[in-house]
């Protein structure tokens, strides 16, 4: 490959900004180097250039001097910019190379740029890779990896007495490339890359610059996938501290490799790129996956989030909505949906496909648990409550199929007749063995009532099936419940009875709450509701249990969470799909009479099967 032209970029404020581009992958990949470069002395080390090449061989490559080193327009060494001002300069590297959507890969004090850069414009930021970030360089008692006052200010007297010198230059690969120590050739090299790149005062401005990053704050709201890499003997920004960060990023995969080089180039650059391309392949793949022109609505809320209030009072409350608001829009943004409102406890989002609106989803219900919440998630806003009023009826015509009762526990219903959530109580031999495989969702394709450009949307319900808790010993003190009574009311919130006949139930201490207005008696709603607590208390401690014994899951065909897709409702196509067992049907009509014996039969026969063979294993 050929030494690439270099080109400029004019910022906002007149700056040129030397960059290169180079390599024909299908996916942009910015690589930002730390503290300072020059695009073409790169090309003059066999190592570097090589590292360059391999990146440029899975994508096309963006490489670019900051302003005020390289190749780009020095400025005032007062007027050296700051991380803001660099995010500037980074959008108008990728504007100028035609880059709308990038992987940012950032080394060093670039790693928390690339950050700030994600968390500002998730809309451009494709993934995120960091090879031992920044987190904050300044010592502190929870930041016990960084540089103290004392040390720091030796090392600026260090470069204002041998920049450009060799002397310098030699404690810095002790710290950043340990492995090159007693390379007088890299020693030369290092120095008069050092000395083309910056002179001794700019050298020690971007040195206090680098001194005032901490991230610590933006790190919750970085939304996209994110790879962060290091070496286990690194010196500078050690293990400690891209742990830490790791351990607080929401979409973070971490990788220690061997090793103490901080520079990614030096060392064993082999292994760390191979978790970088493979990082990159997976981006690719999963946007050509998501790439897809269907509308879709998304809607989330906050389970069990009055009683979550509740117990944490108004102020904690507010700040971990707070939160909550400003990680969902970061991620939202990363799947290139369009942030409608917030809605309190939740949100709602559309998105111009349905993969790319499910994957927002599992990424939302992942990124929430670091704020010690979960979320419910589902496709579709009015049509996806009409969908979960249509699934009710398909259970419904199964239940009386199997001679089966069947009772509405509890019911919120939308304005279009729909529901946004109930609960259907099947009692009857053998219900809970054969509809368990029910837990899932539900994915419906059509054109919705209140769509008028007739466009197939795609909605979602969840379903959740819950043991039968009657003659199962369940514990459920007295002390340990609120019961709240309530007038009962419909959609929009009009009265449907005058008396407080509706009954609402908090268990304290799991924050489990129920409620059933269903029935005109005060006590037959509360009947209902704590027979529908103690299913939730019981599903609850069997999923405690599973958790414990792993052996059990390979006996589920699957594990029923929120974000998993099990079966697909195509009405064009007249097509019902479990995904599961691979299984398709061409008689739509007849499943949602309640005809899903077909499905429920294959599901326990691979159950079955699943078994067998982990006995056999044993």
């Amino acid at each position: 490959m050929d030494i690439p032209d270099t080109r400029y970029a004019k910022t906002v404020d007149g700056v040129h900004i030397a960059y290169q581009v180079f390599g024909e992958g299908a996916i942009d990949l910015v690589y930002v180097a730390g503290w300072i470069s020059n695009v073409d002395l790169n090309w003059t080390s066999p190592d570097y250039a090589r590292f360059l090449r391999r990146l440029a061989s899975f994508s096309r490559l963006i490489i670019f001097d900051k302003r005020g080193v390289g190749l780009s327009d020095r400025v005032p060494e007062k007027e050296l910019p700051d991380l803001e001002t660099r995010m500037d300069d980074l959008v108008a590297v990728m504007d100028a190379a035609g880059s709308r959507r990038a992987i940012m890969f950032g080394e060093s004090d670039g790693g928390p740029l690339c950050a700030l850069f994600a968390a500002t414009y998730p809309d451009r930021v494709l993934g995120l890779v960091m090879h031992g970030p920044d987190v904050r360089a300044a010592w502190a008692p929870d930041a016990p990896w960084g540089m103290t006052s004392e040390d720091f200010r030796a090392e600026v007297e260090n470069i204002e007495g041998g920049w450009g010198t060799g002397r310098f230059e030699r404690g810095f690969l002790e710290e950043m490339a340990p492995s090159m120590v007693g390379d007088e050739d890299f020693l030369s090299w290092t120095t008069t890359y050092f000395r083309q790149s910056a002179s001794p005062g700019a050298a020690m401005a971007l040195n206090r610059m680098w001194y005032a990053i901490d991230i610590r704050d933006v790190i919750s709201a970085v939304g996209v996938p994110t790879l962060i890499l290091n070496r286990t003997s690194a010196i500078l920004n050690p293990v400690e501290e891209t742990r830490y960060l790791a351990e607080r990023m929401p979409a973070a995969e971490y990788v220690e490799l061997p090793g103490a080089d901080h520079l990614p180039w030096v060392g064993d650059q082999d292994a760390l790129l191979q978790h970088v391309e493979r990082f990159v392949s997976s981006t690719r793949d999963e946007e050509a996956e998501l790439d897809r022109v269907l509308a879709t609505v998304l809607f989330t809320d906050i389970v069990d989030s009055t009683a979550t209030a509740a117990v944490m009072g108004d102020a904690k409350w507010r700040k971990l909505i707070d939160e909550h608001d400003r990680l969902t829009k970061a991620i939202v943004a990363r799947y290139r949906g369009e942030y409608v409102e917030s809605t309190g406890d939740g949100l709602l989002a559309t998105f111009d496909g349905p993969a790319r609106g499910v994957r927002c989803a599992q990424a939302l219900n992942e990124a929430v648990k670091g704020l010690g919440v979960e979320i419910r998630a589902g496709a579709g806003g009015q049509e996806a409550a009409l969908w979960a009023g249509e699934l009710l009826e398909l259970y419904r015509h199964y239940a009386e199929r199997r001679r089966w009762k069947s009772d509405v526990l509890s019911a919120s219903a939308s304005d279009l007749g729909g529901f946004k959530e109930v609960v259907l109580e099947g009692r009857g031999k053998g219900a809970y063995s054969r509809l368990k495989h029910e837990s899932g969702v539900h994915r419906v394709q059509r054109v919705p009532v209140t769509e008028s450009s007739g466009r197939i949307h795609t909605s979602t319900a969840t379903v959740a099936v819950l043991p039968e808790a009657e003659g199962v010993e369940v514990e459920i003190r007295p002390e340990d419940l609120q019961v709240d009574v309530y007038r009962s009311s419909g959609p929009g919130g009009q009265s449907v009875n005058t008396t407080d006949s509706a009954v609402r139930i908090t268990h304290k201490p799991t924050g489990i709450v129920v409620a059933c207005q269903e029935e005109r008696s005060q006590m037959q709603n509360r009947e209902k509701a704590m027979r529908y607590l103690r299913a939730r208390l019981l599903h609850r401690a069997e999923l405690e249990a599973a958790a414990k014994e792993a052996a059990t899951r390979r006996s589920q065909v699957g594990t029923g969470e929120r974000a998993e897709k099990i079966r697909t409702y195509n009405f064009p196509e007249n097509r019902v799909t479990d995904h599961r067992v691979k299984l398709t049907l061409h008689q739509l009509p007849g499943v949602l009479a309640g005809d899903i014996d077909g499905f429920v039969d294959a599901l326990l026969a691979a159950e079955r099967a699943s078994q067998l063979a982990g006995d056999g294993q044993d």
